[in-house]
């Protein structure tokens, strides 16, 4: 921090650790310190089980998408919808998503910024470990826009 400015003027330092430390946070999920493989294996079953088929899928804060695709493959996605502060990341997901057989659109924004004016619904949004980014009356806002987004229909998983 620099000396004299208050602590509203310091840039949130998250975006900057994924930008500048994906390597730690990939050691995380690589070696399942975050219980990712449990997590995406129930997400791959409740996108089998219960989404509505084919499906549009929204990822928020995709990250790399590695382990989202392995969740995502063998059911019936028909476009993927990625966004993220992170190019690194993003680029890191062009590939990894290349093996989806549905149209992929990437995002580098913010997206909180983003599902505030997103236009276009989804039937299934997900969001794994970036919620807790936001404090409480953020997380219930965002909240809010998923749930438009995804209507009465569509599923929000966290």
């Amino acid at each position: 921090m620099k000396a004299g400015l208050p602590l509203a003027d310091h840039p949130d330092p998250t975006p900057s650790f994924f930008q500048q430390q994906w390597q730690i946070y990939r050691k995380f999920v690589d070696n399942n310190y975050f219980y990712h493989r449990e997590v995406y294996f129930q997400l791959h079953r409740i996108l089998v089980d219960e989404a509505v088929w084919p499906f549009r899928f929204l990822d928020i804060a995709c990250g790399d998408a590695r382990a989202t695709v392995d969740a995502l493959k063998g059911t019936r996605v028909a476009h993927y919808h990625g966004i993220d502060l992170s190019q690194a990341a993003l680029d890191l997901a062009s590939k990894a998503l290349a093996a989806l057989a549905c149209p992929v659109k990437l995002e580098h924004r913010d997206f909180v910024e983003a599902l505030r004016d997103r236009p276009e619904p989804v039937d299934v949004a997900w969001i794994g470990l970036s919620l807790h980014h936001l404090l409480a009356p953020a997380k219930l806002t965002l909240m809010r826009e998923i749930r438009g987004v995804v209507g009465d229909r569509g599923l929000f998983l966290i």
